[in-house]
């Protein structure tokens, strides 16, 4: 069974936690919203005055100007991305103070951000999101800008900025628009909802501008046609023109200005770039993973997991716009329920969700943490029962006992002996394979010391010749304290020799985890320290296999044994150890 977990609330009171009803709800979001704004107004007066601004020790100077009569809503925001990259900042400055001419809205407040970089990345560093976030805080707060008309735009390097960001920071926009850039390695999948506009020279070769061009206008139209109402876009690819389209992509202005966001669209697509956020339209994650991938609609009262790799959970967060909140709601994945009950509005989530964007639109007044991987294996070897859980390599080795209040132990001198060089003691978990997972265990190790002394973890098992092992020792050297592989041939390290192994001691238990993620693409080990990473070691194939405990050849113990993954599957050979 799926399990639900907890929202963090850290250190909230209890009245943040209570229930509220829809008006209490919407009187509260507003009051927040404009004290949150009486503040900042005071706190960034001076920035705003100065045009230039800092996060996390980053500078970012800007240039404004404002077009047009003054909507009932609020000003259009345009924010305009220079280019040149990396040259001197005299180059830079010069692009800059072109893009401030580039373009111009009918109405609304034109900015052109300088880069607060020289490099040839300019717009696509991780300072550039957050420096973003606040630069359309400010807009909103001082130039009286609408949050759902915020645009993104830029030139050649500018453009390669805007490939980058429109996909990884797709909620915060209402249309973008590249032109002349080049995407590198860019996603198209979330943009989904964000009106996505290209400008290329047909001619424009350098870089391949031209054809990787063609190759998104392909890929967007092909999103769309498999997505029926989702993707807007318009690609337009002058045969004629080079890298200077002499102003004929100023027509994307017009066409943006049409479109405004959506925050709280029916579906949404997000994949983590190598900037990852924790926020995405109505999703969010506790520990931002570069390569995960999320698929989540939105169905009435009913939430659909279309898609999920590389997290072991998210928070889906709610307001009355979306759902009705006095009913229950149901988060499922294929058949399964993740899910189903009531969501209370709470003062927690209004304060949370202004806070990490100061977005007034982005206020949700409920939410709910959802976990992904369900906990399949949970065994603490209370009776010797217990064994029939598992299947080894030499079964007299293995032996049920009361150390610990219960535990599985191991000795050495095992009679297996493994197709290719390779440990002699495995205990895996019977009849079933997975992917996408993490296994915690309490483990002794109760073998003389000495350089080797180990206690091992199997995972993507899927034949005696072909699996993963973390070994964990007294002294790493190039046979020892590593992540293994062995693919039809002796085991080889996946790591560099380690700095330092592991203290086992005596008659002392010790915490081990091991995560295993095709979306991350690596094998996080932890001991003891269950946030830090001892070591992480690139995963070679797909993930799948059996996984288990077991040693080399030294003696040691269990006394519980965990796994929560996100897919399982039956394995393909009842007996892992055919020929034993």
């Amino acid at each position: 069974m799926f399990m639900v977990l907890a929202v963090a609330l850290g250190h909230e009171s209890n009245q943040d936690q209570a229930a509220l009803t829809l008006k209490e709800a919407s009187a509260l979001a507003q009051q927040v919203a404009a004290d949150r704004a009486t503040t900042l107004r005071e706190e960034r007066k001076e920035e705003m005055e100065a045009k230039v601004f800092e996060v996390n020790g980053i500078k970012m100077p800007f240039w404004f100007k404002t077009h047009g009569e003054k909507p009932e809503g609020g000003r259009s925001l345009w924010i305009s991305l220079h280019g040149g990259g990396g040259t001197t900042p005299a180059v830079n400055d010069g692009q800059w103070n072109n893009q401030k001419r580039l373009y111009q809205p009918e109405e609304g407040v034109y900015l052109a951000p300088r880069a607060p970089t020289d490099t040839w990345n300019l717009w696509h560093r991780a300072h550039i999101d957050p420096l973003l976030d606040r630069l359309i805080e400010n807009l909103v707060l001082f130039e009286d800008v609408d949050p759902d008309r915020v645009y993104l735009m830029g030139y050649s390097a500018g453009g390669d900025g805007v490939y980058q960001l429109a996909p990884r920071m797709a909620d915060r926009w209402a249309a973008a628009a590249m032109m002349a850039g080049h995407p590198g390695d860019a996603r198209a999948r979330p943009l989904r909802n964000l009106p996505f506009t290209l400008h290329v020279g047909g001619q424009d070769g350098a870089y391949q501008r031209n054809q990787r061009a063609e190759e998104w206008k392909e890929r967007l139209a092909g999103l769309a046609e498999e997505n029926p109402g989702d993707y807007p876009h318009w690609a337009r690819i002058p045969p004629e023109k080079g890298h200077w389209m002499d102003r004929e992509d100023a027509a994307a202005v017009p066409w943006m200005a049409k479109f405004r966001r959506n925050l709280r669209p029916e579906r949404v697509t997000w994949v983590q770039d190598d900037v990852t956020h924790s926020r995405f339209y109505w999703l969010a994650v506790e520990t931002p993973t570069k390569g995960a991938w999320l698929d989540v609609e939105r169905r009435g009262q009913d939430f659909l997991v279309r898609k999920a790799e590389g997290l072991a959970g998210f928070r889906l967060r709610l307001d009355d716009s979306m759902v009705n909140l006095d009913q229950e709601i149901r988060v499922l994945r294929d058949e399964q329920v993740l899910f189903q009950g009531k969501v209370p509005r709470t003062a927690a989530s209004i304060r949370r969700t202004l806070a990490e964007r100061g977005d007034p639109s982005g206020i949700f007044t409920a939410e709910v943490a959802i976990s992904l991987r369900e906990e399949i294996v949970a065994m603490d070897f209370k009776s010797s029962e217990s064994t029939a859980h598992m299947v080894f390599s030499d079964s007299e080795a293995w032996q049920w006992n009361e150390e610990g209040g219960g535990s599985l132990s191991w000795s050495e001198g095992s009679r297996y002996k493994p197709p290719v060089r390779s440990p002699l003691t495995l205990g895996l978990v019977r009849d079933l394979e997975v992917r996408d997972f993490v296994m915690e265990a309490e483990v002794m190790q109760v073998g003389k010391e000495y350089a080797h002394r180990d206690i091992c973890f199997f995972l993507h098992f899927t034949s005696p010749s072909r699996f993963t092992y973390v070994h964990l020792s007294t002294r790493p050297d190039a046979r020892a304290h590593n992540v293994f592989l062995v693919a039809d041939a002796a085991r080889v390290p996946l790591l560099p020799v380690q700095d330092k192994g592991v203290e086992w001691g005596r008659d002392t238990w010790y915490r081990v985890k091991v995560d295993s993620s095709p979306a991350r693409g690596t094998v996080q080990v932890f001991f003891e320290d269950m946030i830090t990473p001892l070591m992480e070691a690139p995963l070679k194939g797909d993930g799948w296999g059996r996984v288990g405990v077991g040693s080399f050849d030294d003696p040691g113990c269990i006394r519980s044994f965990r796994i929560r993954a996100a897919e399982t599957r039956a394995p393909q050979n009842q007996d892992p150890f055919p020929a034993r």
